[in-house]
């Protein structure tokens, strides 16, 4: 009789081989598993992320070049000590390391790979991401979370100006320093002697990196308050407060940006700082709505006030508790800090890649670390948090990659016009005076007479320059306003009806003034016939007189008032 069982038919022993195969195969990755250490696995997966980031940020960096403050980091000035330079702050910012980086580069390899430059700066950012992962480790129990939660913050669209930029630096050198002295104060695994030598030296880099240490700093000595390390936590509260104390008592800090009165803060300050969080939060998910960041705020205070209410819902330990509890107060600091240092100024201007960044930075482990107290420890919930994680990551690698193109484009206007500048100023081009600026809307600080000395020493490659940036060079530095007053000499002059313009011949001096009386000044355009180039002028009641040495035919051109113009 012929055996005509399931497991004897052709179909039947594929079908039971194929399920030796499976079940042998889930039985070996059984036993891999159990072979392997969980925190090992969590390294290897924390390493792959950091590295990945590492090279999708350099990869935006790299395209990058100096403009704005850069360049006052660089060099002290004429006759100024290099070590009182490095300590003196920049605005209220202390950027001791930022400085020494800077000058020793320039001393080098002047300005040469900005990549060098900015390495410090990525450096301490991606050591600031890690640092999220081991404060995180303490609050959130799957490993998992806490390495996908790393990528959108290594990965920060809302920071682009701050991750692209080397002088930023003094951002993520501050914010990694503070994240780990909170760390080192919160974490049981630390010991006493590393956490007593890692919390004093990281008070001071932090303190003398940047003001954005201060909130994280003063956050992680008040959670060494709680745990009664009082010695520890009286170091780190006063390394920063004392210096921010002794700054403004040594040094004169410019306090037009500051808030003025307890009066501006409560009438103005919520809606500022409603403002900071929601371009942080639009830059960050491009599909927030205007009620995102108000959702989140109130989400988050919501969380808050039930674990007040239920502090066993966050985690059995109290560790736990109060590394939430401190994140959040690092958080709030941070704002207030940022609320009264830039209360005065304009919000599309405090609300930057460097306040988005060193918000975020704390922000982002809050958020998470409050989402996962409302779903399971299951592992689809864990799974769909990750894949969450790391969509908003990819989304904001797009958004980073846009951002630093553009700021490329935009620095690179720059570039060729102060490389065109150093190659005009070899072939003897003369300026009308020292003080002249090539580029004085990137560059504002660059002179002509530091120019050329860059371009003698070779610290900044000479650029053949094109026609458009040879002129835009020469009106720059070649034609200047004088506080001269109007010589007889200037004997001929014409009217410029407002928006018409004026061919000037070749002259030194030409003496602009408004026919009428004006309400505010008016702005006129020089340029040279057939360029592109044009350089801004303004004229008020008194006139202008504007000195040249170009040695050019120029065009006049009035703005929305009429114009008198003598040579």
């Amino acid at each position: 009789m012929i055996d005509s069982s399931p497991r004897t038919t052709p179909a039947g022993r594929v079908d039971a081989a194929v399920d030796r195969v499976v079940i042998g195969a889930q039985q070996r990755l059984h036993a891999v598993r159990a072979r392997l250490n969980p925190d090992v696995v969590a390294a290897i997966a924390l390493a792959l992320v950091v590295l990945v980031a590492a090279a999708i940020v350099f990869s935006d960096v790299r395209k990058q070049y100096f403009i704005y403050d850069e360049f006052d980091y660089l060099t002290p000035p004429d006759g100024a000590n290099w070590l009182r330079w490095i300590i003196t702050p920049h605005n209220e910012h202390t950027i001791l390391f930022t400085k020494v980086w800077f000058s020793l580069l320039y001393q080098t390899i002047g300005l040469q790979g900005y990549w060098l430059y900015a390495l410090p700066m990525l450096l301490c950012h991606l050591a600031g991401g890690v640092a999220v992962y081991a404060l995180l480790r303490l609050v959130v129990p799957s490993r998992a979370v806490c390495v996908a939660v790393v990528a959108p913050v290594l990965v920060m669209a809302a920071g682009a100006g701050t991750v692209t930029w080397a002088g930023q630096f003094q951002y993520t050198a501050a914010t990694a320093a503070g994240l780990w002295v909170l760390y080192l104060a919160l974490s049981p695994r630390v010991g006493p002697r590393l956490r007593v030598a890692g919390i004093v030296l990281l008070s001071l880099f932090g303190t003398f990196s940047g003001s954005a240490y201060i909130p994280l700093g003063v956050a992680a000595g008040l959670a060494l308050l709680t745990l009664r390390r009082y010695l520890l936590g009286a170091i780190a509260v006063l390394v920063p407060a004392v210096w921010f104390v002794a700054v403004r008592v040594f040094w004169t800090i410019p306090s037009y940006n500051s808030a003025h009165s307890l009066e501006q803060v409560l009438r103005d300050g919520p809606a500022f700082v409603y403002a900071l969080l929601a371009k942080a939060v639009n830059d960050s998910i491009p599909v927030a709505d205007s009620f995102t960041p108000a959702l989140l705020v109130v989400a988050t205070v919501g969380v808050l006030a039930y674990l007040a209410v239920r502090p066993g819902a966050l985690a059995p330990s109290s560790r736990a508790r109060r590394t939430y509890l401190f994140l959040l107060v690092a958080l709030v600091l941070s704002l207030a800090v940022t609320l009264i240092g830039r209360l005065s100024r304009d919000v599309a201007e405090s609300a930057s890649g460097g306040y988005s960044y060193f918000i975020l930075i704390v922000a982002i482990p809050v958020f998470v670390a409050s989402l996962t107290r409302f779903v399971s420890g299951t592992r689809i919930a864990v799974v769909l948090l990750v894949l969450l994680l790391g969509g908003w990551a990819a989304i904001n690698t797009v958004a980073l990659g846009d951002e630093a193109e553009g700021l490329s484009q935009w620095k690179a206007g720059n570039a060729a016009l102060l490389g065109a500048a150093a190659s005009l100023s070899d072939d003897g081009l003369v300026a009308v005076n020292p003080d002249a600026v090539p580029s004085p809307q990137l560059a504002p600080t660059v002179t002509w007479a530091e120019l050329s000395e860059m371009a003698a020493d070779d610290r900044i490659a000479d650029i053949e320059p094109s026609v458009l940036s040879a002129d835009q060079v020469s009106l720059n530095v070649q034609w200047t306003g004088t506080g001269t007053d109007v010589t007889d000499d200037l004997a001929t002059c014409e009217t410029i009806a407002p928006y018409a313009s004026l061919a000037l011949p070749a002259t030194a001096e030409v003496a602009l003034a408004p026919v009428a009386p004006l309400e505010a000044t008016t702005i006129v355009t020089l340029s040279y016939p057939t360029s592109a180039a044009s350089l801004p002028v303004g004229v008020d009641d008194d006139g202008t007189l504007l000195a040249s040495t170009a040695d050019r035919p120029s065009v006049v051109t009035a703005g929305d008032t009429a114009v008198t113009a003598c040579r």
